[in-house]
């Protein structure tokens, strides 16, 4: 987990600051405006058309897909893609890493891009996994392993924020 807005989940007890300050939380986690590597979302490929559909072609609200063109033969060299998710509660809105290349770009810098446009796009949190060498890039871009858990009190503080007009459900299984 990379926090790319620092309030919100702060605000909702997402997660907490620590012994940190809010100022220090800032400077830790600033990412610069622009980026670094050229690229956007989109994409264009040779891959089988079903697949690109299926698992990389951006949808609202669902996927998207970052990639890099080298500005000398403008052939797609990098790529990163997302899916989104939103904590309908809260109103947080998460995206998660979902397939990576990194041919000429390197990879922390290629993820350090993908925080930026993830930022730039207005989610809150980026989710990696500790899969297929995303590990390059967790100490250097300051991803803080997760616990899974939703705590008590975070749970507590979801239903005080329901309104009169909502009704909730507890199933145990």
């Amino acid at each position: 987990m990379c926090l790319l807005h620092i309030v919100e989940p702060i605000d909702v007890e997402f997660t907490t600051l620590g012994r940190m300050t809010m100022s220090m939380a800032n400077k830790l986690y600033k990412l610069p405006h622009a980026l670094i590597t050229p690229g956007q979302f989109g994409i264009a490929t040779d891959f089988d058309e079903n697949d690109v559909g299926h698992w990389l072609l951006p949808i609202e609200d669902v996927v998207q897909t970052y990639l890099v063109e080298s500005p000398q033969t403008h052939d797609l060299t990098d790529l990163c893609s997302f899916y989104m998710t939103t904590l309908t509660i809260l109103g947080n809105s998460e995206i998660h890493n979902y397939y990576n290349v990194a041919t000429e770009t390197s990879f922390p810098q290629l993820m350090n891009d993908a925080l930026i446009v993830s930022k730039q796009k207005g989610f809150d949190i980026l989710y990696a996994l500790d899969v297929m060498h995303n590990e390059s890039f967790f100490k250097e871009l300051r991803f803080d392993p997760g616990d899974g858990q939703i705590h008590t009190r975070r749970e507590l503080t979801l239903i005080s924020k329901l309104n009169a007009n909502m009704q909730m459900t507890i199933v145990s299984t």
